[in-house]
């Protein structure tokens, strides 16, 4: 039973938010002439995933297109291991609205059909954001409807920070802190806690660049279940 509950937690979290977060840029962020995340279509990045097994992930910026009824950027993104392209594994949908960044996410039956507060533009130092959102009265199986709850809470822990990774060193990163969680829980007893978990990204943004260093570490019910660390290998931008 606790498997499906994870299995159910897995699909709600935004296209591997939680459990494959470390293979999305979350934060194209901008300050001043710097574009701390360049989302142009036919951009690309090249990740080292450092987990077991150790595998690529390439990142490419697809054609602008309409989502959700917002001008949006799809990311794919497609896994390398031993030297074998995996077919893409998710489309994730970025919305720069106004001083917001956005990010498609799907509810609790695997739909797509709102918005989730990514990072407040453009990054200052100790700036933080929060978001929140409630999922209710969802039917997973359960003799009981169930509510979701997901939380993000953000903060540019440093700027101007120099960072060295597999692809060369970067000067003038961004360093950003961001928490994430949900919880699935009993519609009628809100304290009835089916399933928890919590996933901390600690990310390095360099200048027109993009995203170049990111840790993760994943909980489940405040156990760590993961720790993932991805470097930038190599980049082409349009």
């Amino acid at each position: 039973m606790k498997l499906k509950y994870k299995i159910i937690v897995v699909c709600i979290i935004v296209m591997n938010f939680f459990t494959s977060c470390s293979k999305n840029p979350l934060f194209p962020l901008i300050s001043g002439d710097w574009d701390y995340f360049p989302l142009k279509p036919g951009n690309t990045w090249t990740y080292m995933n450092k987990d077991y097994p150790s595998t690529n992930y390439i990142e490419t910026c697809l054609a602008e297109t309409t989502f959700l009824e917002k001008k949006a950027i799809p990311l794919e993104e497609k896994e390398i291991v031993n030297n074998t392209t995996i077919e893409s594994v998710t489309n994730t949908y970025f919305f720069k609205d106004g001083k917001e960044l956005l990010i498609a996410i799907k509810d609790i039956t695997n739909l797509f059909n709102s918005y989730l507060l990514m990072a407040e533009l453009p990054p200052v130092e100790g700036n933080k954001w929060s978001f929140s959102k409630k999922i209710e009265d969802k039917d997973i199986g359960l003799p009981f409807l169930v509510d979701l709850i997901l939380t993000v809470n953000g903060e540019v822990k440093e700027m101007n920070i120099e960072k060295k990774v597999l692809a060369g060193t970067f000067k003038n990163c961004a360093h950003i802190n961001i928490t994430m969680s949900s919880k699935v829980v009993n519609s009628k007893n809100l304290n009835d806690v089916i399933v928890e978990t919590e996933t901390f990204i600690d990310s390095y943004l360099a200048p027109n660049t993009g995203k170049i260093y990111e840790e993760t570490t994943e909980k489940e019910n405040g156990i760590v279940q993961n720790i993932t660390v991805k470097e930038l290998v190599s980049y082409s931008l349009k």
